[in-house]
């Protein structure tokens, strides 16, 4: 049995319409479930920044040590990492990349798109060859997206995730108009 038809199984099993697409970067090596069709990013965006980001730092355009400051009032909103914390901050590209990745914090996804660009993650994307792929939104506009989407529809986020019909008018979840 293939590894993706293994998958697929899987998928069934739990009950959800899922999609994914593994490739080896390095390599020839894939896993394809539905890979061409279109889908919001939502946090998974982060993935191609750290890459364009390394490859900055790599190529001695940024300086992964160089601090950056994050404002506690220009920081974009959350429960963790940045979010949560009341005073300014300042902290490596590196480190801002390491609370990007491992804790989702959009202050610091935030931050490293303001330094990184989204030119770069677009000449990355072009380069792994992911040309469906576009990036550019960072977490603060997805936010304010879903905020005007929520104020429009008259709810909150917490209603609007038991009304399907609100979840589809939502720009953050439509694959054509956001990352």
């Amino acid at each position: 049995m293939s590894v993706e038809r293994e998958i697929g199984r899987v998928f069934e099993r739990a009950h959800v319409s899922a999609w994914l697409h593994v490739v080896d970067i390095d390599g020839d090596g894939e896993v394809a479930i539905g890979a061409d069709t279109p889908v919001a990013l939502v946090s998974v965006f982060k993935l191609p920044v750290l890459v364009a980001l390394h490859r900055a730092g790599e190529s001695g355009e940024l300086d992964l040590a160089d601090r950056i400051p994050v404002p506690a009032a220009t920081r974009t909103s959350g429960v963790t990492g940045l979010a949560a914390l009341s005073d300014d901050a300042e902290l490596s590209l590196r480190d801002l990349a390491q609370l990007m990745i491992t804790i989702s914090d959009n202050a610091a996804a935030d931050a490293v798109v303001d330094r990184v660009g989204f030119g770069a993650v677009a000449r990355t994307l072009d380069h792994l060859g992911l040309r469906a792929t576009h990036i550019g939104q960072a977490c603060r506009d997805l936010h304010a997206a879903l905020a005007e989407d929520l104020e429009a529809a008259g709810t909150s986020l917490a209603r609007a995730m038991g009304d399907p019909a609100v979840l589809a008018g939502l720009r953050v979840l439509d694959p054509d108009t956001t990352n």
